[in-house]
């Protein structure tokens, strides 16, 4: 009985690091392609491109759960979920 618990508490916490790290993705989705578009407005090809190359690498990273940049995925929920409910979503959009 302890084991059959055990093991659905297990699958609670990954179902919600799952659930988080995808959250996480979004939103990191989110700001980057509302700057990319800002950037790309205002003539900065090059930028925009870097900016589109470390956002794919760092979410193409944290699917293949590579701990660093799963951590920052998540990091980069904790704080924008954070700005946007407190209210200072303008200071994350361009």
């Amino acid at each position: 009985m302890i084991s059959r618990i055990a093991n659905f508490v297990s699958d609670l916490e990954s179902l919600g690091f799952l659930l988080t790290l995808l959250f996480g993705i979004g939103l990191l989705g989110y700001l980057g392609v509302s700057w990319l578009f800002h950037l790309a407005n205002s003539g900065q090809y090059l930028v925009a491109f870097l900016v589109a190359g470390l956002l794919f690498a760092s979410v193409a990273m944290a699917l293949l759960r590579i701990p660093l940049a799963q951590i920052s995925v998540l990091g980069c929920a904790i704080v924008c979920g954070t700005a946007f409910l407190l209210g200072y979503g303008n200071v994350l959009l361009p």
